[in-house]
């Protein structure tokens, strides 16, 4: 058990996903959670990623693709498209354009 401590502790730091519909249940749950697009470079590619981040910043979260991973979108208007589509509740959504 003591030598499979460190490899719990680092599966805690990872930041979790959530799939489409666990995140339409938590915002339903708890309206204080905050949708960020996050753009990331894949070589030459602008990509967009969902990051989910509780009120006071401690639960972070990402969408989860089907097949698991980070789900992406080639555009933010995709993106867009997708969050009113998906969850009508959200009014609004950052976007970061940098992943510092």
């Amino acid at each position: 058990m003591v030598i499979l401590a460190p490899l719990h502790s680092r599966k805690r730091r990872k930041m979790q996903g959530l799939t489409s519909n666990e995140l339409a249940v938590l915002l339903k749950a708890d309206a204080g959670y905050r949708l960020s697009a996050i753009l990331v470079m894949e070589g030459e590619q602008s990509l967009w990623e969902l990051r989910i981040a509780s009120a006071d910043g401690k639960k972070t979260f990402f969408l989860q693709a089907a097949r698991g991973g980070v789900r992406r979108w080639k555009g933010l208007n995709w993106l867009a498209s997708f969050i009113e589509q998906t969850y009508p509740q959200v009014r609004s959504f950052d976007v970061i354009l940098s992943r510092d």
